[in-house]
């Protein structure tokens, strides 16, 4: 066997082990909803959380599809655009890496007080023009985060 294919048998077994070790994944960015920040065909490593902060970019599953999206709002949370400003318990928070949202919208379009409930999370892709995320199949289980997003690798 050739020094190159030992070589690259010992890289295998070592990221095979470092993913092991520290529960780590890796997941393709499947179209161009996170643009900028992430681009169609990108290669991420996530790493399997349970706790998720805002702005996190995670991996979840919603109807056994993974999707890969920002954390927006948290459980207790009131989210709000207007004028395509993010208000949360309406406080302004600024938001450098989204594009635009072609309409207001608030948590009261996905539930009844407007209030996101106890383990739930809304999740917007960075580019809001052209998202699938939870203005459109809604809030998302924490249950069904699969990771969190650590680095873009290719």
């Amino acid at each position: 066997m050739s020094s190159k294919v030992i070589s690259l048998i010992k890289i295998c077994i070592f990221i095979l082990f470092i993913a092991i070790i520290f529960s780590i994944g890796f997941a393709k960015v499947n179209g161009d909803s996170m643009n900028p920040t992430l681009n169609n065909n990108d290669v991420i490593i996530y790493k399997k959380v349970k706790n998720v902060q805002r702005f996190d970019i995670i991996i979840f599953k919603v109807n056994n599809e993974l999707f890969i999206k920002r954390v927006i709002g948290l459980s207790g949370d009131k989210i709000e655009y207007i004028n395509n400003t993010l208000f949360v318990n309406d406080k302004v928070i600024d938001e450098n890496f989204q594009k635009s949202i072609t309409k207001d919208f608030t948590t009261m379009d996905i539930t009844s007080d407007g209030t996101i409930p106890q383990n739930k999370l809304l999740v917007l892709g960075d580019n809001r023009l052209f998202s699938h995320d939870s203005r459109d199949f809604g809030l998302i289980d924490i249950s069904n985060v699969v990771g969190k997003m650590i680095i873009k690798v290719a």
